[in-house]
């Protein structure tokens, strides 16, 4: 499936947050846009004559076709593949930050704990030399 273009928007924003070259993400941005025009799961057949009536060029013609059936196939995987990854990578982030926020509200609770015992004793400051 060629992505619309608030797809395409938020792979470029992806790609620039893992810091992408610029000119790869013109030419990713390209190669999406150039695909737009394609019908998704469909190919062009390649006529069993387009090169010649010889038994030789039947033959390329039926495997064109097939080689362009199994490349169809292999961008349909590749594209279920990166659905994946883009899913995984946002579940990663999003329980990255809750795991910082979880860690940070625990480190105030140390730090107010030791601060409380610190003046409890009598001893002020943040332990500076």
């Amino acid at each position: 499936m060629i992505p619309n273009g608030d797809a395409v928007a938020g792979i470029v924003s992806s790609l620039n947050e893992f810091r992408v070259d610029p000119e790869l993400i013109d030419r990713v941005v390209k190669s999406l846009e150039d695909g737009r025009d394609l019908v998704p799961g469909q190919i062009n057949p390649v006529s069993e004559t387009a090169f010649g009536t010889l038994p030789r060029g039947v033959q390329l013609g039926w495997h064109t076709t097939n080689a362009r059936t199994f490349m169809l196939e292999t961008y349909q995987g590749l594209d279920h593949l990166l659905a994946s990854y883009v899913s995984d990578i946002v579940q990663f982030q999003n329980e990255s930050i809750g795991i910082d926020e979880d860690s940070s509200a625990q480190m105030r609770g140390v730090t107010a704990a030791i601060e409380s015992n610190n003046r409890s004793r009598g001893i002020s400051g943040g332990g500076e030399r």
